[in-house]
């Protein structure tokens, strides 16, 4: 008995390992201009673009930045991005009255 469930455990383990082995280790995600290379065993990440159809992509130096780093950065840039303001319709009202009154006051 004791035998059969360390021979199940072992398998089990065997089987583990081979699919963890055989995942792919770069998943890829496209962004604007690039690919974002992310290490599927390390999580870290690198942002790839091609320089030419004959030479190797050109890879940024951000392999230290894990995953949610990155994504933190990102959100945390787009956070202090300034908002654009919206308009009232009163201000519309004035800039169009003033337009209107320089108008005026340029015609002959």
């Amino acid at each position: 008995m004791n035998q059969t469930a360390l021979a199940i455990i072992i398998a089990g383990i065997l089987i583990a390992g081979s699919i963890w082995l055989s995942a792919p280790r770069y998943a890829i995600t496209t962004e604007n201009d690039g690919v974002m290379r992310i290490d599927t065993m390390t999580g870290k990440i690198s942002f790839c673009r091609a320089t030419s159809f004959v030479d190797e992509p050109l890879c940024s130096p951000w392999g230290e930045k894990s995953l949610e780093q990155f994504r933190a950065d990102r959100k945390a840039a787009a956070v202090a991005a300034p908002k654009p303001r919206e308009t009232t319709t009163e201000e519309v009202d004035k800039m169009l009255k003033d337009f209107l009154d320089r108008e005026d006051t340029s015609q002959p």
